[in-house]
């Protein structure tokens, strides 16, 4: 006892997650193999079919610190997503010992951010929570590429090599603009995470089995 109250030993800080994230959506993966001649009668070799989509309707995240408010990260092309929509579609055809197949692959339109708020005149105070930009929408992308494989064998394995022609439209990625604060010249002013960046892209390769 000091002064007639009690004497405080020891406090004992634990951790507390007040955190949380809500997310929402959905996978789509299908695929379908056939016999080349669906398409034309004696026409040889084989089909392959394949896509995949993800869709992502919320993902929300919330610290549970007092005065931040829930953020609605769903279709935000700004930074890592996700994205509304991410798909991949390919369409392969097999004539032994050769295979091509044309690839697909692209992500939706998103905003920077949900909260910000679009306008060019009479336009609010901007805050943290409610930035107010003259744009706010980042066009989505569709990707062309194609690949041609030659199978062979040397000493009883099997090998091959291998062509490939990516973003065969040499499409250029929409431009991302820095926030606030700016960015050097150094930075590119696009989104190298959800993005295809390089333009046109040729590969030459020869895969061996040891």
């Amino acid at each position: 006892m000091v002064n007639g109250q009690s004497k405080i030993l020891f406090v004992n800080a634990g951790n507390f997650n007040l955190a949380a994230q809500t997310e929402d959506g959905i996978d789509i993966a299908t695929s379908y193999a056939t016999s080349a001649d669906i398409l034309y009668p004696g026409l040889p070799g084989d089909l392959t079919m394949n896509a995949l989509a993800t869709g992502t309707f919320k993902d929300v995240t919330f610290t549970g610190i007092p005065g931040d408010i829930p953020i609605e990260n769903a279709g935000t092309n700004s930074g890592g997503g996700p994205v509304h929509w991410r798909y991949l579609m390919s369409l392969g055809y097999n004539i032994d010992p050769l295979n091509f197949t044309v690839t697909g692959r692209g992500v939706s339109a998103g905003k920077y951010a949900n909260s910000n708020i679009q306008c060019t005149t009479t336009c609010g105070v901007s805050t943290a929570n409610n930035v107010t930009q003259n744009i706010n929408k980042i066009d989505g992308a569709f990707y062309l590429d194609l690949n041609i494989a030659y199978n062979f064998m040397i000493g009883g394995s099997s090998d091959q090599i291998y062509f490939n022609v990516k973003n065969v439209a040499n499409l250029d990625p929409p431009v991302v603009a820095a926030g606030p604060s700016g960015t050097t010249f150094t930075t590119a002013g696009e989104n190298a995470t959800l993005y295809d960046t390089l333009g046109r892209v040729f590969r030459l390769g020869v895969r061996l089995k040891m």
